[in-house]
């Protein structure tokens, strides 16, 4: 009980560095833009790599923000298949899957530093950075992920069947307007 406490907790604290830094993302993001129109637009003379510096803002968000995604189960899944399976085999399916995903973002997060080193000393074409920042968003974005994978993980309930039906409940809720009839 005290690991999953841990876990939550470091899980917790990683959700809010990751939503954090999508806000301040998406700020600069935004104010990049803005500035590029304008100095493009109305003062007729454009900034040299705004639009490379969104493409790597945008990269950023990409990694960091699917790391909040996961923690929400927003990601998209196949459930219909696991309903139709007995509860014995639905279960040790949803730990083969998670545990798969486990093993994909270690591969993500190895593979992505590899990359981001290899690829230092290169610079981007406008902007005149190193690679490297672009680049090792994959292996802190996938840091992220493997964390929130963590805690689902710790946090899967004794009853699959359960949580496969609040996806489903979850899904009906969208469907309903606002008179509470559900649509066709």
């Amino acid at each position: 009980m005290k690991i999953k406490k841990i876990i939550f907790r470091v899980s917790s604290d990683a959700d809010k560095f990751a939503r954090i830094s999508v806000v301040v993302l998406i700020l600069a993001l935004t104010a990049t833009i803005t500035f590029e129109v304008f100095f493009r637009y109305f003062l007729k003379m454009p900034l040299i790599g705004t639009e490379e510096l969104a493409r790597y803002i945008m990269i950023w968000l990409t990694f960091v923000g699917s790391s909040i995604a996961l923690r929400q189960k927003a990601h998209i899944g196949m459930v219909v298949l696991l309903k139709f399976l007995p509860e014995q085999i639905k279960r040790r399916m949803i730990y083969i899957i998670q545990g798969l995903i486990l093993i994909f973002l270690a591969h993500l997060i190895w593979w992505g530093w590899v990359h981001a080193v290899h690829v230092k000393v290169q610079l981007s074409p406008a902007l005149r950075i190193s690679m490297f920042w672009p680049f090792i968003s994959i292996p802190i974005g996938g840091f992220l992920m493997f964390i929130q994978q963590i805690a689902l993980i710790a946090g899967i309930e004794k009853d699959v069947a359960i949580s496969i039906e609040k996806k489903d409940l979850k899904f009906k809720q969208i469907l309903i307007n606002k008179k509470g009839v559900i649509k066709k």
